[in-house]
């Protein structure tokens, strides 16, 4: 998102976030209690489009996750990427039975 080209805008009970620069346009829409519905960026210089939907969110500790998520890709091929997620933990260190360069 450009800080500089953003723009808000309330229709009925979702506001709609905007940001465009020369060749790309991001939007992001938030329902009547600011969960994201729904985030696109569209590139036009190279004809990439990307939306990603969020459905059913459900409290987890302490915030929100959206346990159903939709992902289509354009670019010019069309693509679908369906997340449902069944259990999550949110923060937890997470250990792996090799090591990274650095560690």
């Amino acid at each position: 998102f450009s800080e500089k080209k953003l723009s808000a805008e309330r229709k009925d009970s979702t506001f709609i976030l905007k940001s465009n620069d020369e060749s790309v346009s991001n939007t992001i829409t938030l329902n009547r209690d600011y969960q994201m519905r729904s985030m696109q960026m569209y590139d036009s210089q190279h004809a990439r489009d990307l939306l990603i939907d969020y459905f059913q969110y459900d409290k987890t500790v302490d915030s929100l996750f959206s346990m159903e998520r939709l992902i289509n890709i354009t670019q010019p091929k069309a693509m679908e990427i369906k997340f449902s997620f069944t259990k999550i933990k949110l923060n937890e260190v997470v250990r792996f039975p090799f090591n990274r360069k650095g560690d």
